[in-house]
């Protein structure tokens, strides 16, 4: 296993071997070639200039023994590249990337470096490349951040992002990318088991040129079979996207069992009128979840699951405890919680024990819960429907059978109209229960409407990173609150097990509460840090 080492004292001449005998340039490092084990590192504090590019001709790094490329010496090394890329990695795998400043900045322009990436992996053979890992790294003007994927047949596996800032890039902060995984009876992703984790990424203003392709997005697993994204923030996303899709802080698509969790995404916007989301399960999304995350203050919904017309593959996803405040600020015809597939179906997914807070955002005037489209065995239980101000808590453009689309002991609050459904409009929760099948559990009406008695519903979450998402207090339920123990027991009647945590990290216990706060009806509540996984 041998070190080689860049620094700016450094010759091209040399050997590399040694700090004494380092090379100068970036791009000497391609003009030799790296064992397993071998690592290269760039002079602490320093700035250099150019690409780093590694292939398989030249790059043996394995899963037990990966090639490392990193600093040394004191702080990071700045690798710029105002004309390409900074890190090209083709076909390998075996691969730690650590402690590295990267930029594509026009020093003189302030400006983005065009199409390119901060660091880059392509792969198009017929196998997926193993152990790719990076960490503490920071990012800032590319096109994109960090870009992940393979065509046609395969990406890469056990990649682990962590620990980094990604910021100011022009298109997207993190992707994977694959083929679609569209009409198969057995599904083949390019990417598998992607962990994202403890990563920020803000101010990805999008591309105001392109006008088809979506840009601005945060963190998107695209084509991935088993991943999660946890411990993230994204924010201040997507305001020059001007594009028909729009962008989202935290996302996936043609994706299956991927899990979004403790994560904070707030300030998204859009430049156009399409999404500016926080949260989205979007096309050929099967078996993910999204659980234990907030999102404020976005353009768009805070919450999307959808479908398009020509996506086969969307079912078994699930939405609970998560925690959503004033979102769709820029466009009414979202909500805190859309679920939208035009001329498809969304079928057997749950949404349970959230906290949805709307407001009426001047001209723009959502409801808190959006359904439009093709619905199978979609249930909405134990969640609050909590609007501020005078509009609707649940708007369906279709009247939903119950084996469609299914609402059960949620909790309704509004000043206005209470629900729209299909082209009928209920101003009270019973009239609803009387004239459908709705808010019903073996004809018995369940739900609860009135006053749910949060904390401060008004107050802001104002929280700025994903480890304070458990501070904010005014969305838990007061003692005394009638959705105190009133909740559906999920996995008795429905065969669903509800986790063992609330959002804010508490044990859950019968007899349930209804909302992303679980309160002892005998002791009102107390909030304790509990270190929790994905259950």
């Amino acid at each position: 296993m041998a070190t080689y080492y860049v620094s700016s004292t450094g010759n091209d001449s040399n050997d590399g071997l040694s700090q004494s005998s380092a090379w100068l340039t970036v791009g000497e490092i391609y003009n030799h070639s790296y064992a397993a084990g071998d690592s290269i590192l760039l002079e602490g504090g320093q700035v250099f200039t150019g690409l780093i590019y590694l292939d398989n001709t030249n790059c043996a790094g394995t899963v037990g023994d990966p090639v490392t490329i990193s600093s040394y010496g004191s702080g990071r090394a700045t690798v710029q590249n105002t004309a390409g890329t900074t890190i090209y990695l083709y076909n390998i795998g075996g691969i730690e990337i650590e402690n590295l400043i990267l930029s594509g900045v026009n020093e003189l322009s302030n400006a983005y470096n065009t199409n390119k990436q901060g660091i880059s992996l392509y792969n198009d053979t017929a196998s997926r490349f193993e152990h790719i890992y990076i960490d503490n790294v920071d990012i800032s003007y590319f096109t994109q951040g960090i870009s992940m994927g393979g065509w046609p047949t395969a990406g890469y596996s056990d990649v682990r992002i962590t620990n980094s800032v990604l910021h100011n890039n022009k298109k997207l902060g993190i992707s994977t990318y694959g083929y679609e995984p569209i009409n198969q009876l057995s599904p083949v992703y390019a990417n598998a088991n992607v962990y994202v984790g403890g990563v920020t990424v803000h101010t990805t203003k999008g591309d105001p040129d392109d006008l088809v392709v979506n840009s601005g997005s945060g963190i998107v697993l695209g084509s991935v079979d088993g991943g999660l994204i946890e411990n993230c923030t994204a924010y201040n996303n997507g305001e020059l996207c001007a594009a028909t899709n729009g962008p989202c802080g935290i996302w996936t698509y043609d994706s299956n069992n991927v899990v979004i969790q403790k994560c904070l995404s707030y300030g998204n916007k859009t430049g156009g009128t399409a999404d500016g989301i926080g949260f989205d399960l979007d096309q050929n999304t099967t078996n993910c979840t999204l659980q234990y995350n907030l999102a404020y203050d976005n353009d768009g919904p805070g919450i999307l699951v959808c479908g398009t017309a020509s996506s086969s593959l969307n079912y078994g996803n699930t939405v609970r405890y998560n925690v959503t405040w004033r979102n769709s600020r820029r466009n009414g015809s979202y909500a805190e919680l859309s679920y939208y597939v035009p001329g498809g179906t969304l079928s057997n997914s749950n949404v349970y024990n959230n906290t949805f807070i709307a407001f009426d955002n001047g001209a723009n005037v959502s409801p808190v819960v959006y359904v439009e489209g093709g619905m199978s065995n979609v249930a909405f239980r134990n969640n609050v429907f909590l609007h501020t101000d005078n509009e609707t808590c649940v708007q369906a453009t279709t009247a939903y059978a119950a084996g469609q689309a299914l609402f059960q002991g949620n909790s309704y609050q509004s000043a206005g109209s209470y629900i729209r459904w299909g082209g009928s409009t209920y101003a009270d929760l019973s009239s609803w229960q009387i004239a459908t099948n709705q808010e019903k559990v073996t004809g018995t009406p369940v739900g609860v409407a009135g006053d749910p008695m949060l904390v401060s519903p008004l107050t802001s979450p104002g929280v700025t990173d994903y480890a304070s998402i458990t501070s904010v207090t005014n969305v838990m339920l007061q003692a005394g609150s009638p959705l105190i123990g009133t909740g559906l027991d999920l996995n008795a009647g429905f065969g669903i097990n509800p986790g063992s945590r609330d959002y804010f990290g508490q044990t859950i216990a019968a007899p349930y509460s209804i909302g992303a706060h679980h309160a002892s009806k005998q002791s009102g509540w107390t909030l304790r840090a509990i270190a929790f996984g994905t259950n």
